[in-house]
């Protein structure tokens, strides 16, 4: 799976990180036919995401840096009944 369009929409304006970036290999569970809940296949991290600098901007220290993504995600595949190669996957925060 490829993250994509991960961005910082708040907190500090001074880092970036990739807008795309591979994840491990994932299992996905169905619990209906738009509902998937995905987990790592090994070890508990999806991906590391990368914050650097932005430019000549310092991103602070507390942020700059790697940061794992762990755990399971319940996912929302759109448009399930059209059937085509690639489809757009939305996984809102959870608690």
């Amino acid at each position: 799976m490829i993250w994509k369009g991960c961005k910082l929409t708040s907190g500090p304006t001074k880092c970036e990180v990739k807008p795309e970036e591979p994840t491990t290999a994932l299992t996905g569970t169905f619990s209906s036919a738009e509902d998937v809940t995905f987990k790592p296949n090994e070890a508990k991290t999806w991906i590391e995401i990368e914050f650097k600098n932005k430019g000549t901007e310092k991103c602070p220290g507390t942020i700059l840096g790697k940061h794992r993504i762990e755990g399971e995600q319940l996912c929302l595949f759109a448009e399930v009944a059209n059937q085509v190669e690639e489809r757009l996957l939305t996984c809102e925060e959870t608690n």
